[in-house]
C-alpha cells in the first residue's frame, strides 16, 4: 500500500575484498536524476535494510515501481534492478464534530468520508459511537471523546483519520416537592439546581413572584403545574415539574 514504507535488504555479497559502496535508485526507471529517490552508503553492512516512502497515491488502482541496488567494491561495480508493485489507497476525510450536549439525541457521524469513491468498507471506533457512526451523547458522557475513522479497501489498504468531540453535560434539576396552600396564600418553590452559570425559567408565569429566579415565590389562584427549565452556558437544557394544589377556602351559605 503506498501509505506505508517498503522496507528492501541489502544483500550484496563478494567472494574476497570488501563491498565500498552501495547506491539505491528507489524508482530507477522514472526518477533516476530525482535525489530524493536516491541514497548512498559507504561501507555498508550485508542484510542491512532500508526504509522508503513514496508519494501516496489514490488512483490508478496499482504503480509498478523499478528499484535498483547498484554495489561497488573499489572500481568494480554490480547492479540489480527489482520491480515492485505499490496499491492505490482510499482518500478519507474527517472533519471537526460540532460540540453536543448529553440530553442530545444519538445521530450519525457525517464528517467522516471516503472521497475518490474507493471500494471497501468504513467502520467507526470510541466512547458512545457504534461501528456504522451512530453516536450516543448520553452513553458517551461528558467529557472529550475520541472518534476514530477506518476505511478498509477492497484491496486491503486502510486509512485512518481521528477527531475527537466535547459533550456537555445536561444540567442536574430538581423542580421541588409538590406544595399544597391555602387560596391566597403562597408557598417557596424548592427548586435545586447544578450546572454551569445556568439561567432558570418557569411556566407558566401565572402567580409567580419571578419566573427567572430558581426558587420563587407561588401564589396562584387554581391548581397548577409549573415547569422548571433551566439552560447551561453551553445551552444544555433539562426540565422537571412541581403541582401546586391550591385549597379553595369553603362557602357558608347565608
Amino acid at each position: 500500500c503506498s501509505n506505508q514504507p517498503v522496507v528492501f535488504k541489502n544483500l550484496s555479497t563478494i567472494n574476497f575484498g570488501n563491498i565500498t559502496k552501495i547506491e539505491w535508485f528507489f524508482n530507477e526507471s522514472t526518477e533516476a536524476n530525482n535525489q530524493s529517490y536516491y541514497q548512498m552508503v559507504n561501507a555498508p553492512i550485508s542484510g542491512a535494510q532500508y526504509s522508503f516512502s513514496y508519494a501516496v497515491f489514490h488512483s490508478p488502482l496499482t504503480k509498478n515501481i523499478a528499484v535498483k541496488l547498484r554495489a561497488y567494491s573499489g572500481t568494480c561495480v554490480a547492479e540489480k534492478v527489482m520491480n515492485i508493485t505499490l496499491k492505490a489507497v482510499p482518500q478519507i476525510s474527517f472533519t471537526p464534530i460540532p460540540e453536543v450536549c448529553q440530553e442530545q439525541a444519538d445521530f450519525k457521524i457525517t464528517q467522516a468520508k471516503e472521497n475518490s469513491g474507493f471500494a471497501g468498507s468504513a467502520t467507526f471506533t470510541g466512547r458512545g459511537v457504534s461501528s456504522d457512526g451512530m453516536f450516543s451523547p448520553s452513553s458517551a458522557g461528558p467529557g472529550e471523546h475520541q472518534i476514530t475513522y477506518t476505511f478498509t479497501g477492497t484491496n486491503g489498504c486502510v486509512e485512518v483519520l481521528s477527531q475527537s468531540i466535547k459533550v456537555n453535560p445536561t444540567p442536574i434539576i430538581s423542580a421541588g416537592e409538590n406544595e399544597t396552600i391555602l387560596l391566597g396564600g403562597n408557598a417557596i418553590l424548592n427548586a435545586v439546581a447544578s450546572g454551569e452559570d445556568l439561567t432558570y425559567s418557569w411556566s407558566p408565569a401565572t402567580g409567580l413572584s419571578n419566573p427567572s429566579i430558581l426558587n420563587p415565590v407561588a401564589n396562584p389562584t387554581d391548581d397548577i403545574t409549573y415547569t422548571l427549565t433551566a439552560t447551561s452556558a453551553a445551552g444544555c437544557v433539562a426540565t422537571d415539574d412541581v403541582f401546586v394544589k391550591v385549597l379553595q377556602k369553603p362557602e357558608i351559605p347565608d
